[in-house]
């Protein structure tokens, strides 16, 4: 009993200490082209798109539903019944790789592109 215990406070210092350094590097690109510049170079932009991807597969398919919707002008229903909610851990996450994101690719033109081709 006692190892799942410390096995589960474990895993939650793990994500605080996540959240905490994408927290840390979203201020620090904060209104910081140079900053931008720096993470991007360290393929920062590649491993947020990656975890988004792997981590939230359901914006891959609501991606992929919205272009067949501007493709197809008939009206199409999304399926509602297979979504999942996220926890307020996952919310948390993706709104701290997100906000870095929107960091990256505000400050720094250059950013943009490599964003994208993603």
């Amino acid at each position: 009993m006692l190892f799942f215990l410390i096995y589960f406070l474990h895993l939650n210092l793990a994500f605080v200490v996540t959240i905490f350094t994408w927290q840390v590097l979203m201020n620090l690109t904060n209104d910081n082209p140079i900053g931008c510049q720096q993470i991007a170079v360290c393929g920062g932009l590649e491993t947020m798109s990656t975890l988004i991807a792997g981590h939230f597969p359901s914006f891959s398919s609501s991606i992929s539903l919205v272009g067949e919707m501007q493709e197809d002008s008939s009206s199409i229903e999304p399926d509602n019944q297979n979504d999942v909610h996220l926890t307020d851990q996952e919310l948390d996450f993706l709104v701290a790789i997100l906000g870095l994101l929107v960091n990256l690719v505000e400050k720094d033109g250059d950013n943009r592109p490599v964003l994208l081709a993603q």
